[in-house]
């Protein structure tokens, strides 16, 4: 069954992608969910490994990390730790 939550991202997302399309340069979107158990930067790593995965492919784009892991794109990396270093 599909997440309306996540659908409505990426509809979201895709208009945000055409919107600024129309006005700028190359678009590329990559989300991911904050997760129950996530440290600060652990939904940003997912989200960057997303948008790095979109502009490998072209550009133009919106994916989502949990969609990307679905159909194979992404590889689930394990968690490491609780430790954060900045």
């Amino acid at each position: 069954m599909p997440d309306p939550a996540r659908s409505s991202a990426t509809s979201s997302d895709t208009t945000l992608v055409g919107v600024l399309r129309d006005l700028l340069r190359p678009v590329s979107v990559g989300f991911a969910q904050v997760r129950a158990g996530d440290n600060p930067t652990m939904a940003f790593e997912r989200a960057d490994k997303a948008v790095y995965r979109v502009k490998s492919n072209g550009r133009n784009a919106v994916a989502g990390y949990d969609d990307l892991v679905a159909r194979g794109r992404l590889s689930e990396a394990p968690k490491t730790g609780d430790v954060e270093l900045f």
